[in-house]
């Protein structure tokens, strides 16, 4: 209620009214910093985006990143795109770093502000951080870590076998840039994926595939799972 007040109280002051929408998304994503909440503002007034990060908030977002280890701004990259599948467990899998470096890295993004925790998973404290702290990896380096994020997702698979696990596992890969490393997967998984609860969102990717001339050869199981997936989707006639 005192961040929807401020929020009024600043826009009546630039006499620039917010939209219901505009304001329910600074109060979110301002979390009750005041500071967060006027720089959010100031933005959306002057430019009419209601999403993205001001630039004096930016700057300040990247001064403060850039000044941790360079093990706890990679693991604070992890923990953003694991996103709520960020535990321990996966976050170590993923950067195989000695325990002892990810454990100082984890504690001084924890002293930093940076860190909560949610029953199970580690969270990002702010949305804004993650965005700034993602936005400074490199394609190439974007592409390595979420080869190897979806790497620590099969094999969390192989033990679990929680098809929600390999669909994550699956979603990394494609986000890497390796269409032939998703193939692999959905080759070697068909029959899991067959029975998955979300046979839209895998038909997404499976003709994102094809369209990138991805499976082009590709073995009649591939098809298979591409008809039964068009046939849970609905999509009877490009099923038959």
């Amino acid at each position: 209620e005192d961040s929807l007040s401020l929020t009024r109280s600043l826009s009546h002051e630039m006499a620039a009214p917010l939209s219901p929408q505009v304001e329910d998304w600074i109060v979110s994503a301002s979390e009750g910093s005041p500071f967060f909440l006027q720089a959010l503002v100031n933005h959306w007034v002057e430019t009419g985006d209601a999403g993205g990060i001001p630039p004096t908030l930016q700057a300040l977002l990247d001064q403060r990143i850039e000044r941790l280890p360079s093990a706890a701004i990679r693991a604070l990259q992890t923990i953003s795109l694991l996103g709520q599948y960020a535990s321990l467990d996966r976050i170590m899998e993923s950067l195989q770093l000695p325990t002892h470096e990810l454990l100082a890295a984890l504690e001084q993004l924890e002293k930093e502000g940076y860190l909560a925790q949610d029953e199970a998973a580690l969270v990002v404290s702010h949305e804004l951080v993650g965005r700034a702290a993602t936005r400074r990896l490199s394609s190439l380096v974007s592409a390595a870590l979420r080869s190897s994020i979806a790497e620590a997702f099969e094999r969390d698979f192989s033990k679990s076998g929680d098809v929600d696990i390999l669909l994550q596992a699956i979603h990394h890969t494609e986000l890497s840039g390796r269409r032939d490393a998703v193939l692999r997967l959905l080759l070697k998984y068909a029959e899991s994926l067959a029975e998955c609860d979300s046979p839209r969102g895998l038909l997404q990717i499976v003709n994102r595939l094809e369209a990138a001339r991805g499976l082009i050869g590709a073995p009649s199981t591939i098809r298979r799972l591409q008809a039964r997936l068009e046939l849970e989707s609905g999509e009877y006639a490009k099923s038959l």
